[in-house]
Order: structure tokens, then sequence, then C-alpha cells
């Protein structure tokens, strides 16, 4: 009945008040748990029934957020959520970077007024360059922090849990984006209201998602990849947009098939299918799309040679060189032939 009718306005400004006033009572919460002392787990969870999800962010704010008075005082006060606050403990995550969170404190408190999914980007964006202040190696660090659980279900499906790093997560992520558009292009009306959405999580590549990609993750993507060009003047001026340049597809990528049957990096078995193009000149150095200035490799030695400081010389026809930071110099030739020295210091 009319009478009845719900003031959706009146009922969003009273959400609005109460989520104010849990931000107070949380930001309290914790004001009180530091006057307490020392605080673990057990005593949050057990002694005083917090949720693990809540244990889990007061832990890193009092932990990770030490030292930082001004955003202490605005969770206290309520003006920064205990959610926003665990975001940022998440992004301090090293003694590097709490070390510039001392120092950029004040801009930590202005973005943690941004809504959720920007302010992850904005810290993520933070994080990097603090990193690269530091000198720290962050994107190896995570690629070697990665990992992929599956686990049969009596009811036939399988459960997924999976770490990655952003690279990855961004391939995997695009690929199942794919996959679903696929089956909704061919669904009913009706078929798509059963659905529920997929929804994903200072670099020189940001992706469709808002994905930051280290600068020798986005080059060595650009190997074997669709890429466009858009120049830009700041934020939103428009100078120019390049036609998409296609690398290493169709009948180049036959040609290095056929030519390296595989990974080249020596003593690699890894099957053509597992494989990506690499430019040995770099295509934004000027490098050509063509099999003379390409190789197959797998995405672990492909990272050796962006990532992991390996240098590659030679004719790709012919004997490729590869060399390690250390010296180590390793032989491949179209045929499988491999030999190994050490260059002279």
């Amino acid at each position: 009945p009319p009478e009845h009718e719900i003031d959706v306005g009146l009922v969003d400004a009273g959400i609005a008040v109460l989520t104010e006033l849990i931000s107070r009572m949380e930001g309290l919460r914790l004001r009180m748990l530091r006057q307490r002392g020392i605080v673990d787990r057990a005593v949050l969870s057990g002694e005083l029934g917090l949720s693990r999800g809540a244990t889990s962010q007061i832990v890193k704010a009092i932990e990770r957020l030490g030292g930082l008075a001004a955003l202490h005082a605005a969770v206290e006060a309520g003006h920064v959520s205990m959610s926003k606050a665990h975001m940022i403990a998440d992004a301090v995550s090293s003694t590097q970077r709490h070390a510039a969170a001392v120092r950029d404190e004040a801009s930590l408190v202005e973005l943690a007024a941004l809504p959720g999914a920007q302010l992850a980007r904005a810290l993520d964006r933070w994080a990097r360059t603090a990193d690269e202040d530091s000198g720290d190696d962050t994107a190896t660090d995570l690629y070697g922090k990665r990992s992929f659980e599956t686990s049969k279900r009596v009811s036939g499906t399988t459960e997924v849990s999976a770490h990655l790093d952003p690279e990855t997560a961004e391939v995997v992520i695009t690929a199942i984006d794919a996959r679903l558009k696929a089956e909704w292009d061919h669904e009913t009306e009706a078929e798509h209201g059963a659905r529920t959405p997929l929804t994903a999580g200072v670099g020189v590549a940001v992706t469709e998602r808002g994905t930051i990609l280290s600068p020798e993750a986005a080059r060595r993507i650009c190997c074997d990849a669709g890429i466009s060009r858009i120049i830009t003047d700041g934020p939103s001026q428009l100078i120019d947009i390049g036609r998409e340049q296609r690398t290493f597809q169709h009948g180049a990528r036959k040609a290095l098939v056929l030519r390296d049957q595989g990974c080249r990096f020596p003593a690699c078995n890894a099957p053509p299918s597992w494989c990506e193009g690499h430019h040995i000149q770099h295509w934004t150095n000027n490098g050509v799309t063509e099999q003379a200035n390409g190789v197959l490799l797998c995405p672990t030695h492909h990272r050796h040679l962006h990532e992991g400081g390996w240098t590659i010389s030679g004719h790709p026809d012919a004997v490729l060189t590869f060399t390690s930071p250390t010296g180590l110099a390793l032989s491949s030739s179209p045929g499988g032939y491999t030999s190994c020295r050490r260059n002279a210091a």
C-alpha cells in the first residue's frame, strides 16, 4: 500500500549515518586496544570474540602502521574506516615501505578519502614508487610467491585457490573474461540473470582493469601481443592514436615454431604451445617483427631476459648465446645442440 512505501532517500541517509557511526566505533575500539598494550590474535578472536577478518585488520593496523600518528588519529576519529586502514597496512609490507609511509603520511591520509577501488590503485602506484626509490624488486618477489591449488569437491565442482602476481593475474583474468563473454553472447536474457559478475582485485603500464605492471613485464608482454599506441599530454589531452601492431602472429609465429620447435633456451624442453615470441632487438627499439629477429621462449626463460638480467646475442637461424648476470654463457642452435662456458670476469 502507498502508506507503507519506503522513502529510499531517507533510508540512504540513515545508512550513511550508521556507516559513520560504525567507523567511529571501530576507531574507538582500535584506540582502546592500542592503550591496552600487547594484543595478539588469540586475545582478539578468543577472549574478545572478534571475527577472523576484524582480527586481521586490527593486528595489521597496529603492527604495520606504528609511528604513523596522523593516520592512527584519522582512524580513531572515524574519518578513515578500518577497512581502508587495512588496505594501507597491506601496502606497508616492508621496512622500506614503512619509511616511505612515514615520509608520505599526509598523502596517505588524503588518499584514504578515495572510494575503495580507486584507493587500491593509488596505493599500488604508491607502493611501486616506494619500492623503486628503495631499490626493491617487488615484481620478482611477487612472482616467486605464486601458488595455484585445485580441489575436487564431492558435488563434482572444483574449488580453485590462487595467489598470483599482477601480470599472471591479468593473463588469467583476461582468459576467463574472454570465455565468459563468449558464453554470455550465446545465452538468453533469463540465463544472464542467473550469472554473477567476475571482478578483479609506480609502473609505466596500466591495463584496462587498472592493474599496474612493471616496465619489464610490459616490455615482455609486448613481445608477443597486439599493441596499440595512445599518446596523451597529461591525463586527458589526446595527441595521437597509433595503428595496432601485431607481433609474431599467424605466418610469423609458424616460422618460429618450424625453426625453434620449442623454447630456444638451452636444455629447455617446453613445447611451442607454451612459448611466447621474443624480439631479440625489442620492437620499442625499432626491432622488426620477422624470423631473423625473433625467437621462441617459455614464460620462465622469457622472464630471464627481461627481469632476470640475462642477455641474448647471435643469430636465431644459427647459434644464440644466452649470458647470465654472473657471466655464465649458454648456447643453442635450431637443431637442439647446446653448449656452456663461463665468460671472463
